[in-house]
C-alpha cells in the first residue's frame, strides 16, 4: 500500500492510499514523461515498485506550494 499525506501548519490534512497493484499497473501504463514529472515530484513508481519487491520501505519528504501555501507532501510504503 501506498500512503499519500498532505501536511499544512504541521497538520495533516489529506491521506491518500493506493493498493500496491495500482502501483504496478501505473508503472506499466503511464507514459514515460508522466513517469518522470511524477518521479520530479517525488514519486519515483519505479523505485517505489523495486522496493516493494525487495520488502523494502520507502518514504519521501517534499515541500509543495499550493494556492500561495507551504505544504509538506510525505509518500510512504506501509
Amino acid at each position: 500500500m501506498l500512503k499519500i499525506e498532505k501536511f499544512s501548519a504541521g497538520r495533516r490534512v489529506q491521506t491518500i492510499r493506493v493498493p500496491a497493484f495500482a502501483l504496478s499497473v501505473a508503472g506499466v501504463l503511464l507514459p514515460r514523461a508522466v513517469q518522470t514529472a511524477l518521479a520530479a515530484r517525488g514519486i519515483p513508481l519505479a523505485a517505489i515498485n523495486e522496493a516493494r519487491r525487495a520488502g523494502r520501505s520507502y518514504r519521501a519528504t517534499f515541500a509543495v506550494r499550493e494556492h500561495g501555501v507551504e505544504k509538506q507532501i510525505v509518500v510512504s510504503t506501509d
